[in-house]
C-alpha cells in the first residue's frame, strides 16, 4: 500500500514486502506502521500508483514508470527482484499517460494512445493471444 501525505509531501508505504513490493530497503517482509520510503520520494512527483500482491508500479507526473517487487515474469521491465523502487530506464524515449498491472504483467498507455504491455501472457492477458 501506498499513501501520500500532503502535509509531508512523501510518499510512504506498508504492508505486505515479502517480494519487495513496497519499493523500500527494508529486509522487513510486513510493515504495520505507514514508512517514508527511504530514499524519500515526493509525492508532488507521483501521478498514479498501482499494484498487485507482488509488485508495484508509480507513473510520475513527467511520463516516467518506477517498478519494485517480483519479477517472476519480468514484469518490472528490468532486472532484480526485491528492490528500491526504480526508473525503467528502457521506456525513456516514450511519454506514458497511464498504467495498469495484474498477476504477473503491466499494461501502459502512451501519449499517442497507442498502449504497450509485458510480462505473462499465459492467459492472453497481453492481448495477443496464448
Amino acid at each position: 500500500m501506498f499513501s501520500k501525505s500532503a502535509s509531508a509531501g512523501t510518499v510512504y508505504v506498508f504492508g505486505n514486502n515479502i517480494d519487495g513490493q513496497l519499493g523500500i530497503s527494508s529486509i522487513e517482509d510486513h510493515l504495520k506502521t505507514p514508512t517514508c520510503m527511504d530514499p524519500p520520494v515526493e509525492a508532488s512527483r507521483i501521478a498514479r500508483v498501482v499494484a498487485t500482491k507482488t509488485n508495484s508500479f508509480a507513473l510520475t507526473v513527467d511520463g516516467s514508470v518506477l517498478s519494485a517487487g517480483s519479477n517472476e515474469n519480468n514484469e518490472l521491465g528490468r532486472p532484480g527482484k526485491r528492490s528500491l523502487l526504480s526508473r525503467l530506464d528502457a521506456l525513456e524515449a516514450f511519454r506514458i499517460t497511464d498504467c495498469a498491472c495484474g498477476d504477473g504483467f503491466v499494461m501502459l498507455t502512451l501519449k499517442d494512445g497507442r498502449t504497450i504491455g509485458w510480462g505473462a501472457n499465459d492467459l492472453g492477458q497481453l492481448g495477443l493471444g496464448r
